[in-house]
């Protein structure tokens, strides 16, 4: 995987293997489905127990890239 980080402020990330990058869009998504309002003086509260479920080739993606879970 070869990341660059870009002037502009963004990152491009090439050759990501897929199993990662659907791990990472699955834990991503989670954040818009457990917190979908936050209180007047800004704190987020989930509206759900259940947040995400990795696969086991999701998780071996991220413990390969330094994510332990």
């Amino acid at each position: 995987m070869k990341k660059r980080f870009n002037k502009n402020g963004t990152v491009t990330i090439n050759q990501m293997p897929m199993d990662l990058y659907w791990a990472i869009d699955s834990i991503l998504r989670s954040s818009e489905r457990a917190f979908e309002w936050n209180e007047e003086e800004g704190s987020w509260w989930s509206n759900t127990d259940f947040i995400c479920e990795l696969s086991p080739n999701e998780k071996k993606a991220l413990d390969k890239n330094g994510w332990n879970l």
